[in-house]
């Protein structure tokens, strides 16, 4: 199974997601994704930007401390962010409309063993 057929899964059992990204952080970029509608490349460095500035404010709230998962909202969107054992610079994330269930998506991105290969 490729990364686009996981993200796929992943986005389908998050029930209100509509997007699911693999990120490198470091590079500040989406590398794949899965989306239920088409999504601009735009948005998607806009993801990936926002996934690397939330990791590395809670690592600067916490010195010392590598964050495994954290979470963005706007008024129109709720996002969850995981990282694999909490090291290295990619990222998954799972996106959906505001009303959507912030810790079922954390859940998601930092459980799924198929993603992660690990479970944070």
């Amino acid at each position: 199974m490729d990364m686009k057929d996981r993200l796929d899964a992943l986005r389908s059992t998050a029930e209100q997601s509509d997007l699911a990204a693999y990120t490198d952080l470091g590079a500040g970029l989406v590398l794949s994704w899965s989306s239920a509608v088409p999504c601009p490349r735009e948005a998607l460095d806009s993801l990936a930007a926002r996934a690397t500035a939330c990791f590395e404010l809670a690592g600067a709230i916490s010195p010392g401390h590598a964050p495994a998962a954290a979470l963005h909202f706007t008024a129109r969107r709720t996002e969850a962010y995981g990282r694999p054992g909490s090291q290295g610079d990619e990222a998954i994330c799972l996106a959906a409309p505001a009303s959507g269930d912030a810790a079922m998506l954390l859940s998601c991105v930092i459980t799924d063993p198929q993603i992660t290969g690990e479970q944070i």
